[in-house]
């Protein structure tokens, strides 16, 4: 055979094929980057930073639930039935500010109809304004319009033998569609109770001197909550915002003592609360005063994630606006949790180890 007719059969077919492949991922598009679930295939939810912006593009929605880790356990379901809505939960596990309002500002360019976030602030505050993790796998070919850049996921070959596959495998095996109920919920993988939770730190009562705010600590905490919570709130003042401080355990609040942290923890709170209570579209709400969750270490996995009892909890009490913080009630709330977490007996906590 002609050398020429062979090079060209041979690099014809492998294009072809390759389309053919790329194609597959396309149409069946398991991290919905083009389109949303096709009717009739079953869509395992799976892989939060490759799946969210599909979701977040493409779903239909009027309320996003999002966060950290704190809030993996939150049923959709749940959220819908109180408030009568369509949400989707797009969690970020050890996500940051910036990474966490990318998102919520894809969701509301992407969905006009979107009427409530509900989205959790960690006291990660002091974090820089445009800190991104990088010890996570980011695919940044998806969160992006350019479609040359497209080819990193459609002949992707993990992708393909993975995640297209499973789509095929589960359909074919009549599995349904992971909910937003089940994505990312972890608790039925974790045991919880008091010997959970220490081992999953280290005690050490070293006290070490208690650090208060610096100027230095504030600018950086203004310009965090700026460029990624005040500026959105203020583009979309149609959307109601739902915020609220996860209720660590008390190990957690142990560690902020020892180490100094406790009493800088609680000022930032302060500012960040003084912050958001002027928008007409927040509602903010704080939980450690619910001691009876904060000191129950059965609610825990570790120091700071609690069941999804909690989470169910949390839904219901915003949705009533118990534990709504306000201009009348702030500075009591403030005054009698810091003298209730700086005054704690936390020897006692370790007096019988499990």
């Amino acid at each position: 055979m002609d050398a020429k007719l062979w090079n060209g059969i041979t690099i014809g077919g492998t294009c072809a094929v390759l389309m053919l492949l790329g194609l597959c991922t396309a149409v069946i598009d398991p991290f919905f980057h083009y389109h949303k679930p096709l009717s009739g295939l079953s869509y395992p939810l799976n892989h939060q930073r490759y799946q969210n912006d599909g979701i977040l593009r493409n779903f239909d929605y009027d309320a996003i639930l999002i966060g950290t880790s704190m809030t993996e356990n939150f049923k959709a379901s749940e959220f819908d039935q109180l408030w009568g809505a369509s949400s989707v939960k797009v969690p970020f596990n050890g996500g940051h500010y910036k990474e966490i309002d990318q998102a919520v500002r894809q969701g509301l360019a992407c969905n006009p109809r979107v009427k409530y976030v509900l989205r959790c602030l960690d006291y990660y505050f002091l974090d820089d304004k445009d800190f991104i993790r990088t010890d996570v796998d980011f695919p940044t070919y998806l969160y992006n319009d350019n479609p040359f850049d497209d080819v990193h996921y459609l002949l992707n070959k993990e992708i393909l033998l993975q995640y297209t596959k499973q789509v095929i495998t589960n359909t074919h095996a009549g599995v349904p569609s992971d909910s937003f109920d089940a994505y990312s919920n972890w608790n039925l993988k974790f045991p919880f109770g008091k010997e959970a939770v220490f081992d999953s730190y280290i005690y050490d009562t070293t006290r070490y001197f208690m650090e208060e705010m610096t100027e230095e600590d504030r600018s950086r905490l203004q310009d965090n909550l700026e460029q990624n919570v005040l500026r959105t709130v203020r583009e979309y003042p149609e959307v109601t915002f739902y915020f609220f401080f996860p209720p660590y355990s008390i190990c957690e609040w142990e560690r902020y003592f020892y180490s100094g942290q406790l009493e800088k923890m609680r000022e930032l709170e302060e500012v960040v609360i003084e912050t958001l209570l002027p928008f007409e579209n927040v509602q903010l709400y704080g939980f450690l005063d619910c001691y009876d969750i904060t000191c129950n270490l059965d609610n825990y996995k570790d120091t700071a994630h609690y069941g999804e009892w909690i989470n169910s909890q949390i839904l219901q009490w915003i949705y009533q606006g118990e534990h709504r913080l306000t201009w009348e009630n702030y500075q009591a709330y403030l005054m009698e949790t810091r003298e209730f977490y700086r005054t704690f007996p936390y020897e006692e906590l370790h007096d019988e180890l499990p």
